[in-house]
């Protein structure tokens, strides 16, 4: 009653928490995740910004952004969050306040991703989600790599297992093999995630590749994922593969 789409609970007067809002309205909460934000730490001060309401203190910096953007959704440009003290400051670009944060607080500001109005479309699966774009041309796995740079992402990583799970959903129904970014370029057998260079687990190594994958044959380095097959595979990288783009959703 409030304010419009800002539930709260009638005990304690608290927002309810996206989790919840996710499990009592399952449609309203899918229809929300077509538009995904993150907030990213700003290096040059809180010039240009302004206060919305009142410091309020949260239990870590997600729950006081989940507050920014429950309380003032569109409004909630950016947060001001001091671990020491866990004090959140929500703020915008036409606020009321002047901006002033302290000396030892650190500000985010929000970047809008998989909107709708850009080709990336997000995909989801319970808690997990990834916002992919699926090419429609065939080029090398380097090429691959540049045009996912261009638009600001980089080639699919899966380092959690319910992330394959969200690839499977993306493929589905779609003419594989793809690229996706994995490879041992570098030093046979270590096989690196492009995005940041670090050697595939363990865990997530038997979880992609069979009994006999991969198996280099004739000095196949990167790896693609085919739907028709369902199964990763290493090839060639001078091959002419589909691939697909991601943006990170966390920066």
């Amino acid at each position: 009653m409030d304010s419009e789409g800002v539930f709260k609970w009638v005990d304690d007067g608290l927002v309810i928490t996206s989790a919840m809002y996710s499990a009592l309205f399952p449609e309203q909460a899918l229809a929300l995740k077509s538009q995904v934000v993150r907030f990213k730490k700003k290096t040059n001060g809180g010039l240009g910004m302004t206060q919305l309401g009142g410091q309020i203190v949260t239990t870590s910096l997600l729950a006081c952004i989940d507050r920014c953007l429950k309380a003032h959704q569109e409004k909630c440009f950016c947060v001001s969050y001091n671990k020491g003290t866990k004090r959140c400051t929500p703020g915008g670009l036409n606020g009321v306040r002047a901006w002033q944060p302290q000396a030892l607080d650190s500000i985010y500001t929000r970047e809008t991703v998989c909107d709708g109005h850009q080709p990336f479309k997000l995909y989801t699966i319970n808690s997990a989600m990834s916002c992919l774009w699926l090419s429609n041309d065939q080029v090398d796995y380097s090429l691959a790599n540049t045009k996912c740079t261009t638009m600001h992402a980089h080639l699919i990583t899966l380092k959690e297992r319910s992330k394959v799970e969200v690839l499977k959903r993306a493929v589905s129904g779609r003419k594989g093999p793809f690229w996706i970014g994995l490879d041992d370029m570098d030093s046979e057998g270590n096989f690196k995630w492009v995005d940041d260079g670090r050697v595939i687990t363990t865990t997530m190594y038997s979880a992609l590749f069979s009994k006999n994958k991969p198996d280099d044959q004739g000095g196949e380095d990167c790896v693609t994922y085919g739907d028709e097959v369902d199964f990763f595979n290493d090839e060639k990288c001078d091959k002419n593969e589909y691939y697909i783009c991601e943006i990170s959703l966390l920066t």
